[in-house]
């Protein structure tokens, strides 16, 4: 197997390793000297390899456990931040698997938190939906968050706020004119057609 160590830029303090021209990972460059040359190219045999390898895992679920520190994650965001940092897809996956079954990572953990936090943030069901499919999270894992957290009369109390405001904004304008413009504004958020117009009913009927 052949082994290729090599840095982006001379001052780079951590250095790409390859096997056989696909990329593995990064190490810092203090780990690798004491191992071999920078850059170097050089033939490996499987031990070695093994070596390598379970270095570049170590270095990877460290760089995990430092991600995940910092706030709570979806296991799609640790792929990726993973996959930024140039590690192989297969230690990529030891390291996920390991932090699951740590329960450091937990999608359902961060479903709820995400559902809990946006809905505090009087976002609608929609938008809800498409942060979670942002984030690679299956219907199974987020939906009882939403019947938790995004209930209709809580939707309808969040939206008829908006509603008013925008009501003094386009006051201006024709009634028609307004509407149009506050249904608008409201449907980009992620408010069902439905629930807008039930609102914007219940809002004139105030009036």
């Amino acid at each position: 197997m052949l082994l290729t160590i090599r840095t982006d830029r001379p001052q780079d303090r951590k250095a790409k390793i390859s096997i056989d021209n696909t990329l593995w990972g990064t190490l810092p460059n203090g780990v690798l000297l004491s191992l071999y040359p920078i850059p170097s190219e050089q033939e490996i045999d499987a031990a070695e390899f093994e070596r390598l390898k379970r270095l570049l895992t170590e270095r990877a679920y460290s760089l995990l456990l430092d991600y995940l520190a910092k706030q709570e994650r979806s296991t799609w965001q640790c792929r990726q931040n993973l996959h930024k940092h140039g590690f192989h897809s297969g230690i990529i996956a030891e390291c996920i698997t390991t932090a699951t079954e740590a329960r450091y990572l937990d999608d359902e953990r961060f479903a709820e938190l995400l559902a809990r936090s946006l809905a505090e943030r009087r976002k609608s069901r929609v938008y809800a939906v498409n942060k979670f499919y942002e984030h690679k999270i299956p219907p199974a894992t987020y939906e009882p968050f939403l019947g938790q957290y995004f209930r209709p009369q809580e939707q309808r109390e969040w939206l008829l706020p908006q509603i008013e405001k925008l009501q003094n904004r386009y006051q201006a304008l024709s009634p028609y004119e307004a509407r149009t413009k506050i249904i608008a504004s409201l449907y980009r958020k992620g408010y069902s057609l439905e629930l807008i117009q039930s609102c914007l009913a219940a809002s004139e009927l105030d009036d």
